[in-house]
């Protein structure tokens, strides 16, 4: 295992609240992209913490020898680590992208106040992202250059980001395995859920925000659209948008 990058290590902050903040980074990427939204949530009062996500934030090599097991794990281990260490705090999870994916899965095993995903990565907008574990077989496309919203974050310089230029195939193959897996396990999640989505998202499809919508048998839910972000939507133009948002819902879910 490599050494964590600089940008990539993990985050925790005890708050005054009640309430504690998971935070999950997504697919590839790291604390970074959801750091933003910590602090924002620590200036509010929330305990916070963003782990990091196991064969993240080192090398894509490190992330080859992981599955979406591994990922859960560190999530979850996050989690009882908390639980124990605060009984009486009720935590929240939200998650970003794969983020939003494992914090439903987490959802799915365990009760909570409420759950929050932004742009959840449970419908991927590229079909040809289905047909790329095929590429296993050939040696020279063990791994994917990836594209899209997030290089154009870091070329802005937004925050001092870190993710991968190129993941492994062996991990969306993983990835696509733990979407099939959650797909059938939110009918079963009745906490107050929040998704929040980007029209102009390129990762996701974000049409298919309702059908995510509509699945979760949660009796309390909302879907916040949002007209100019990309699909990392804590970095985006609208992100105090998306800030606003998230602590509204959770001073709503402090009543009940």
């Amino acid at each position: 295992m490599n050494d964590i990058n600089k940008y990539a290590n993990p985050f925790f902050k005890e708050g005054n609240k009640k309430e504690m903040c998971l935070l999950i980074h997504g697919f590839a990427g790291s604390p970074s992209e959801m750091k933003p939204l910590g602090q924002y949530l620590y200036n509010k009062g929330y305990g916070v913490s963003i782990p990091l996500l196991s064969g993240h934030g080192t090398t894509p090599e490190d992330m080859n020898l992981t599955s979406w097991i591994d990922w859960y794990v560190s999530v979850e281990d996050e989690y009882l680590r908390i639980l124990k260490k605060y009984p009486k705090i009720k935590i929240i999870p939200i998650g970003l992208s794969m983020g939003g994916t494992l914090a439903l899965h987490l959802a799915y095993n365990y009760n909570f106040k409420g759950i929050i995903t932004l742009c959840p990565g449970l419908y991927l907008n590229s079909r040809k992202v289905y047909f790329l574990p095929l590429l296993k077989y050939f040696k020279k496309y063990e791994y994917k250059n990836i594209t899209g919203d997030s290089k154009k974050i870091k070329n802005k310089n937004i925050n001092k980001q870190f993710f991968y230029n190129k993941i492994p195939i062996k991990s969306v193959n993983s990835l696509l395995a733990l979407i099939r897996k959650v797909r059938k396990e939110i009918t079963y999640i009745n906490a107050p859920f929040l998704i929040i989505q980007s029209k102009n998202d390129r990762t996701v499809n974000p049409n298919k925000a309702r059908k995510i919508y509509n699945n979760i048998s949660s009796q309390i839910k909302k879907i916040i659209w949002l007209e100019k972000s990309g699909h990392i939507v804590t970095l985006g133009s609208e992100s105090n948008l998306v800030f606003k948002e998230i602590y509204r819902f959770l001073n709503n879910i402090e009543q009940l």
